[in-house]
């Protein structure tokens, strides 16, 4: 009897301690594998009266008052052909990804998250060759490095975070991002149709021919034909920029940035500009 006790006794430390070992040699992944909420960065931010956005073709960051409807460039696409393409906005800074691949099929693949001042004036790069999205969450960044190279061999690399102002990176391996309601959502005529942003969801209906909020109608493109029609939108909280696609009097397709509140009312045409083929 005594020795079937000790049995199970030496049995189940080795249990115990192969379970200790596993844990400690086994990694990030089963040791401290963690789930953070963090906001991700999207081509629209609002604060208060301000709309912060990226334009779709020209990569310019823009702010627009929706109480004086004036907007003002803050950015120029710093001599890259995509610019910035998404942004998030806290405290004094605007933090935005600058996206440097090369070409229109982006054959060679870069880029890098820079902290920028509300007025534009100021830029700083806080990492660079990195892969193309970032999360934020309290005061630190969530990004990918950029594996491989260019030539159509870049991939998303090992997992990292950093504080807000670039400093202290470290890995991130084992951290599991889940998007935080108050992000931006990007939704599309024929990808991605509806979705929520904050206590507002939004969908595009038939084709892109309407928008609504909830069961609400925001915006009702006319006519049966498939053109006009609303493309897609950005939107955060109760601000939506939509991009409307139409053809105009000579035959051209022309695109609108329409920006509009949660009710559809307000519009606003923030940019009218022909689409790179």
């Amino acid at each position: 009897m005594k020795e079937t006790r000790r049995s199970r006794f030496s049995l189940l430390s080795l249990i115990l301690l192969f379970t200790v070992m596993f844990t400690i040699f086994a990694g990030p992944s089963a040791a401290q594998a963690k789930t953070v909420k963090a906001v991700e960065a999207g081509k629209i931010y609002k604060v208060g009266k301000t709309v912060y956005y990226t334009h779709p073709q020209y990569g310019y960051i823009y702010a627009y008052n929706t109480k004086t409807k004036k907007k003002k460039k803050l950015r120029g696409n710093e001599g890259t052909d995509w610019g910035y393409t998404s942004l998030i906005v806290k405290g004094k800074y605007i933090y935005a990804l600058l996206n440097k691949s090369v070409g229109s099929d982006g054959g060679t693949v870069d880029a890098e998250i820079d902290r920028i001042s509300l007025n534009g004036k100021s830029r700083k790069k806080l990492a660079d060759h990195t892969w193309f999205g970032f999360s934020m969450k309290g005061s630190k960044i969530y990004y990918s490095k950029l594996s491989g190279g260019s030539n159509y061999d870049g991939r998303e690399g090992g997992a990292m975070c950093m504080k807000l102002n670039g400093k202290s990176k470290k890995s991130a391996a084992g951290t599991r991002l889940k998007r935080k309601s108050s992000s931006a959502v990007q939704l599309s005529a024929y990808g991605t149709t509806s979705g929520s942003t904050g206590k507002y969801k939004y969908s595009i209906l038939n084709g892109g021919k309407v928008l609504k909020r909830g069961s609400k109608k925001l915006y009702q493109c006319e006519g049966t034909d498939w053109i006009p029609y609303v493309q897609g939108i950005d939107a955060h909280g109760d601000a939506v920029i939509a991009k409307y696609s139409y053809k105009k009097s000579n035959g051209m397709i022309y695109c609108k940035l329409v920006y509009m509140d949660k009710n559809g009312k307000h519009k606003k045409t923030l940019s009218d500009y022909m689409p790179v083929s």
